[in-house]
């Protein structure tokens, strides 16, 4: 096994596993607020946050040559779902 996966894997499971809380919060306010661009931002942000955490549950069952392959996927989806909720972050 690359000495690097499992603890790849755990700091990522735990980063997204904080980013689900976060985003939890940020729909929270989104649906306390009128705004239908909060609503719509919040809903954007959930949707990539469920790419990126079905890439990583792939990536975690993969084999040790098809996580070498897998890596780069996840590693796009984790890009744009941390871009996406720095936007929002920044809206809220």
């Amino acid at each position: 096994m690359d000495e690097d996966r499992k603890p790849y894997q755990q700091k990522m499971e735990s980063t997204l596993n904080q980013c689900a809380e976060k985003i939890g919060e940020l729909l929270a306010k989104a649906e306390n607020t009128a705004k239908a661009g909060y609503k719509n931002l919040a809903r954007e942000l959930e949707g990539k946050q469920d790419v990126a955490s079905r890439r990583f549950q792939e990536l975690k069952s993969s084999s040790d040559e098809a996580w070498k392959d897998l890596r780069p996927g996840f590693e796009n989806a984790w890009k744009e779902l941390r871009e996406a909720f720095e936007k929002a972050a920044k809206r809220f």
